[in-house]
């Protein structure tokens, strides 16, 4: 018998070399719903400790009438790992052996075949320990998998079963066994670990397939979702925030599930640690790869998009100008604070305070910015974050939160796609590294089904490269990849569009700065050892510094270049970490609307995503602007009591610092840029729609003709609002 209160089930008929057999399901659910006699197919809702999803499983019990140990547990149908397939499933094992077993006397009649895959025994304690993965492959094609460990006692007593697997804590179980010579099955549900997702007899078709849960990507699925189409989202990485799954706790707080992505104090983490998981492996640039993307990792400057952004002379397409609608929109779900501390408190407000000084004798006016986002000229205003309650909310936890509440919404995390799939002009489907999914990773969609790219300026171009979509030489590169080319449609069908052309990005100045007023906070060193006030602060209230982040104060001016063109510049201040020295603060100056210097991006022959030609300040009209920027930025600074310029140096020319170290913004956009991509023959049209292709659609950063006004991801939102209002108004879709 077990001494504790866990649900337990005896199958007397089981042959077990004629042993009797105690089976205890899952010692790390706290509840479950055991049946007798066993049937074929059951359901049971399980709550798992420290973890508030409820998953619900289908528990099979194998009922053929000559079981041995490794045969008798409880499947548990997680597909296995996309990366895994029959033949290379022992990798998991030192053994490598594999053990065919054909059941043909399963009740359900569906079993095509066992596969049992013994792995080491380890010792533990006074008996032994071994770890069973099973896998059961039944003719169409599905994989159910499950893990079970056997532990087989030499005599009875007293044993310590320490769980010590992914999703979970470590927790110990302690077990009293008076089953002289008896095995004891313990069922240990492991999905972050091995499985990828819930295993379906049927492929499911979708109305919309979304790729990539950034910013725009999940704005478009919660807007298609909610206009009852069926929608799948696939996001290449993990999930980010507590609400999205996300387990990722600083060591310090204990009394709260906030993770590194929810506590807006933690941006400047993100660039140092050994696991930076968080960033996609295969581009250069910094890029974020996980539920949220961008928006789950950067600065969190939050700004609403002026009118002007979506003019036509900023690029866009007639009927796109109606814009202020869908702020709105976007307003209602995320509204911008400049106060993010839950208390309603201001804090770190030094650097804010020096800057105010510096530009009121340059005749700038202080706003609440995102209250009159069509005023730029000349102004300047704290940071707005889109936090809600001290925490970083973003779209993960606002428009994917609603989109999850539906029965026609379903979110895929750690499934790679590698191209869509399609017959021509016709989009059937996208393939993925996702087995689980469908045959060879492929999903497909509805008759009058329709494709959306999310997956950022890098992401959406390698797709469309290993789609056969895109200039001659990259699609040289993926034809020649012996991975990417089997993707690829025949050489008849690749159409040459400019995808990664014309690219942009703000260029970006530095200014230091020091003085005397501004403590040295080391933003760099919080997720280890922030100050313990500010730590017991923000753990217990979600209030003070931890709840706002390094970024304190913004500004903006326009200026006409030479070539008569209206471009404007952004300033922002940022305070400690990267081993300032006390009283250090930086300026970062960028060009943001009106920019029109450009490069491109692509791939090399890894199918990395890389930048083939800068961008920044090509344009020389650009270097001059910049240049006058900087040098009225200057101006006034040694007016303000106690303010040193540290860079540049004294005596070195404000051009000569503009040119000797300009460098990028990681703001990317115009890569497929709206209107140039539409048609080969680079007609304007006034939707996201690739033509000739029928049904694949991007909205992403890729299709900003221009550059937005500020910090664009409050931008990229806005836009994913007003093109899913497009895109659902088009004709002919589902």
């Amino acid at each position: 018998m077990i001494s504790r209160n866990y649900y337990t089930w005896t199958h007397s008929k089981c042959d077990l070399d004629n042993k009797g057999a105690v089976v205890v399901l899952n010692p790390v659910l706290t509840q479950i719903v055991a049946h007798t006699p066993p049937k074929d197919q059951r359901q049971a809702r399980v709550l798992c400790l420290g973890m508030t999803t409820i998953f619900r499983i289908n528990i099979e019990y194998l009922t053929s009438g000559s079981l041995t140990h490794s045969h008798l547990m409880f499947i548990f149908p997680f597909t296995l790992p996309r990366t895994l397939t029959p033949s290379s499933l022992c990798s998991f094992s030192r053994r490598h052996e594999w053990i065919h077993r054909q059941n043909p006397k399963v009740r359900t009649g569906k079993l095509d075949q066992m596969i049992v895959c013994p792995a080491s025994a380890l010792k533990f304690n006074d008996g032994t320990i071994s770890v069973i993965l099973v896998a059961e492959v039944y003719p169409n094609g599905v994989v159910v998998a499950g893990v079970c460990w056997i532990l087989a006692f030499a005599s009875h007593g007293s044993y310590k079963v320490v769980v010590n697997h992914a999703p979970f804590q470590r927790q110990s179980f302690d077990y009293q066994t008076q089953l002289n010579s008896s095995i004891m099955v313990i069922g240990v549900l492991v999905s972050s670990l091995l499985f990828a997702g819930i295993a379906s007899s049927q492929q499911t078709t979708y109305d919309y397939i979304v790729v990539g849960s950034g910013p725009s990507g999940i704005v478009m699925a919660d807007r298609l979702s909610e206009a009852g189409k069926s929608v799948l989202l696939i996001e290449r990485g993990g999930p980010s925030t507590a609400l999205t799954g996300g387990t990722d706790t600083p060591p310090w707080s204990t009394r709260t599930n906030l993770t590194r992505f929810d506590i807006p104090g933690m941006f400047d983490t993100m660039f140092s640690g050994s696991n930076q998981y968080w960033w996609c492996k295969d581009v250069s640039p910094l890029a974020g790869c996980l539920v949220g993307g961008g928006a789950a990792i950067n600065g969190m400057q939050y700004w609403y998009p002026p009118d002007a952004e979506y003019s036509t002379s900023n690029g866009w397409p007639s009927g796109w100008q109606s814009v202020s609608t869908y702020v709105d929109k976007l307003k209602a779900r995320l509204p911008s604070t400049d106060i993010p501390s839950k208390d309603g408190k201001r804090y770190l407000t030094q650097i804010h305070d020096v800057i105010k000084s510096l530009l009121d004798k340059q005749g700038y006016s202080e706003l609440t910015v995102n209250n009159s986002p069509n005023t730029k000229d000349k102004i300047y205003g704290f940071t707005a974050f889109p936090t809600q309650g001290g925490k970083r909310t973003g779209p993960m936890d606002t428009y994917l939160k609603t989109a999850r509440a539906r029965s026609n919404f379903k979110l895929v995390t750690n499934t790679n796609v590698l191209a869509v799939v399609r017959n021509g002009a016709q989009i059937t489907g996208v393939r993925t590294d996702n087995s689980a999914l469908g045959t060879n990773g492929i999903v497909s969609l509805t008759s009058k089904g329709r494709v959306v790219l999310s997956a950022g300026v890098f992401g959406t171009a390698k797709i469309l490269f290993q789609s056969g979509i895109g200039p001659s030489d990259m699609l040289s590169i993926t034809a020649s990849n012996p991975t990417s080319s089997q993707y690829m449609p025949p050489s008849s069908q690749y159409i040459n569009l400019p995808v990664g052309m014309n690219a942009k990005d703000s260029p970006s100045i530095t200014l230091t700065f020091a003085h005397s007023s501004v403590p040295n906070y080391s933003w760099g060193s919080v997720w280890s050892n922030p100050p313990s006030a500010d730590a017991s602060q923000y753990a217990s209230q979600q209030a003070g510094i931890l709840a706002g982040n390094s970024y304190d104060v913004s500004f903006w001016r326009p200026y006409t270049g030479s070539d008569g063109i209206k471009r404007y510049v952004q300033g922002s201040a940022h305070g400690g970490g990267f081993g300032f020295a006390s009283g250090l603060f930086t300026v970062y100056m960028y060009i943001t609307q009106g920019l029109t210097s450009t490069g491109r991006i692509g791939i090399d022959s890894s199918l990395r995503g890389v930048v083939l030609k800068n961008p920044w300040l090509a344009d020389q009209a650009e270097k001059t602007v910049m240049t006058n920027a900087v040098t009225d930025v200057l101006s006034t600074y040694q007016q303000v009591s106690g303010l040193q310029l540290i860079s540049p140096s004294s005596g070195t020319p404000v051009s000569t610092h503009v040119s000797n170290t300009v460098g990028g913004s990681n703001h990317w956009t115009s890569t497929t840029r709206i209107g140039t991509i539409s048609s080969p023959l680079k007609t304007s049209r006034d939707d996201s729609e690739i033509q000739p292709i029928d049904n694949l659609f991007i909205v992403d950063a890729g299709i900003h003709p221009g550059m937005p006004m500020s910090n664009p991801f409050g931008s990229f939102m806005v836009m994913a609002e007003l093109a899913a209002a497009k895109i659902l108004g088009l004709a002919g879709g589902p």
